[in-house]
């Protein structure tokens, strides 16, 4: 202990105990419930669905608010890419001259400094970026807000006058451009939408520093700070940073936009659009929706299926980077040694933790080979080369050729490692979005025929690689989207198949036991926390100027 510590303070004439929780937990709030920036809600969920999603994410804000904080990171790359995407597509499209693509200023100037950096096609591009962000197009304009609002499902289509809408985020406007009538939507349109303008934003980000302020002051005058105003301080860094963040996108938008029905004679592929962040961190395993009635909360941006997602290293830089704020009272008194060596203990895990437990993530997703994946497709073209000719229906044996000669041309491609080039199998085998009628009934057939049940008992053994069977089980287990996340989308492909993985309760107890103990002890700096506010030092309660201006 350095000096005497005082118990509760009224603060009638000075800072008070009252006080400071009142500010804490104010600024708490600012930090968890207005900086939440949720995607639009489908249409049919209830009023009591959303308060409770809010509420669910509120909770999640408050034990992990770098979680939040790196989502909005990944949503802002993910929107800087639909940008992109969409300026490519106008590129490719010469008759879309209507539509044209605005970069936020910061972007021009950061993209064309980078440029000027690395030396590429710094005359050119520099021009390009300028004029984009420049020029005024005739009819449209595509600009971060919207691209914010497409990838956060507020703008849904109808395949078809019968079916259900679903979500028309940027990157399938961009993939299919002429498939619809672009929206005749303008950023001031968008805003409206928006529940909340930029004035209650900036008045937010305002409350949230208030505390940032009267903190730097009192360590500028050598006044102490209590434990509680350093946990709140690094939920207002995570606060202000994902408000800014966050800024182009619109907030609490309750109904999306329907743009209406494809155009005749175009075909709109249900694309995967976005990677979820649980799924990558649980190995979710499971039914995959390939079509969502709604963008869900935890989206972020696809990434190649050779490499651990970045959004794991992000969270894990992010994670300890907040908690290392935590250091800041390291040296300040506390009511007893115990409560001191808890902090101490509690500050350590929680900056390890993350780091150690999500770069063990990618571990317990390992998996390893199990086969041959030349020898598997292969055979597997047999299969389909006998099955055609025991299959009875025209239209079906028509299907089935069809994959013979796509797998083929695969077979017949190398990458340098002397591989198949890489595909997913589910877009090779009869995909769904292919117009194949009889999908799911010939992958069953073809499992029945390598199994010799009806009707291909009688059919002569055909000479495959050893577990075969079971391997093509597992393939059309994970075409249908049953398994490991990681299975489904990274594993099931030409170049790779078959493989192994762990049991998947492997991946799952590891998430849960490591952000268990980091939730835990977050939770017992809180404790200790507000805890020692019953014996502070006396200068704690000091005030200084900062003390006197206005604040909720």
């Amino acid at each position: 202990m350095t000096g005497s510590l005082v118990g509760w303070q009224d603060g009638d004439t000075t800072r008070g105990t009252l006080n400071i929780i009142k500010t804490c937990a104010v600024t708490i709030f600012a930090c968890t419930w207005t900086v939440q920036h949720l995607n639009v809600p489908a249409a049919h969920d209830g009023e009591w669905r959303k308060f409770f999603r809010a509420c669910k994410w509120m909770l999640v804000t408050i034990l992990l608010p770098e979680l939040i904080l790196t989502h909005a990171i990944l949503e802002l790359i993910l929107a800087v890419r639909n940008m992109q995407d969409m300026e490519e597509a106008i590129q490719l499209d010469g008759s879309r001259r209507e539509i044209g693509v605005k970069y936020p200023t910061w972007w021009v100037a950061l993209r064309a400094r980078m440029r000027r950096i690395y030396s590429l096609h710094r005359d050119e591009e520099e021009g390009r970026g300028v004029r984009l962000a420049s020029t005024s197009p005739t009819a449209h304009t595509w600009t971060l807000t919207h691209a914010y609002f497409a990838n956060m499902g507020g703008l849904v289509y109808a395949s078809s006058p019968e079916s259900a809408e679903h979500p028309l985020t940027g990157m399938h406007l961009a993939r299919f451009l002429d498939a619809f009538q672009f929206p005749e939507l303008t950023e001031a349109e968008i805003k409206d939408r928006s529940k909340t303008d930029g004035f209650v934003r900036l008045f937010s980000v305002l409350q949230i520093s208030y505390l940032m302020l009267s903190l730097i002051i009192r360590r500028a005058q050598g006044l102490p700070v209590s434990q509680l105003e350093v946990l709140t301080l690094a939920f207002a860094v995570c606060g202000v940073v994902t408000y800014i963040t966050c800024w182009y996108k619109p907030k609490d938008v309750g109904v999306p936009l329907y743009v209406g029905k494809a155009r005749e004679g175009s075909r709109v592929q249900a694309l995967k659009a976005f990677d979820s962040f649980w799924r990558l961190l649980s190995n979710d395993i499971g039914k995959h929706q390939d079509h969502l009635y709604r963008v869900p909360n935890d989206n972020v941006p696809i990434q190649d299926a050779g490499y651990t997602h970045f959004a794991t290293y992000l969270l894990a830089f992010v994670s300890a980077l907040f908690s290392s704020l935590h250091a800041i009272a390291w040296n300040f008194d506390f009511p007893t040694e115990t409560e001191r060596t808890i902090w101490h203990i509690c500050t350590i895990l929680t900056i390890l933790i993350p780091p150690f437990g999500l770069l063990g993530i990618p571990l317990s997703q390992t998996t390893w080979r199990e086969g041959n994946p030349r020898e598997f497709l292969y055979a597997s073209i047999r299969v389909l080369r006998e099955l055609a000719w025991v299959l009875d229906e025209p239209e079906e044996r028509q299907e089935v050729n069809n994959a013979r000669r796509m797998l083929e041309a695969v077979h017949d491609l190398r990458d340098a490692a002397d591989r198949p080039i890489k595909h997913l199998y589910k877009d090779l085998l009869w995909p769904s979005t292919g117009g194949c009628k009889h999908g799911r009934k010939l992958r069953q057939n073809m499992l029945d025929l390598v199994e010799k049940k009806a009707p291909f008992q009688d059919r002569p053994h055909l000479d495959l690689p050893p577990g075969y069977s079971r391997h093509l089980r597992q393939l059309l287990c994970l075409m249908d989207g049953q398994g490991p996340y990681k299975m489904v989308e990274k594993v099931a492909r030409t170049n790779v198949f078959p493989r192994r993985a762990l049991p998947t309760a492997f991946n799952r107890w590891f998430l849960y036991i490591f952000m268990g103990s980091y939730c835990l002890a977050r939770l017992v700096l809180v404790a200790v926390g507000i805890s020692s506010l019953r014996a502070m030092p006396e200068g704690v309660y000091a005030a200084t100027w900062a003390d006197y201006i206005p604040a909720i």
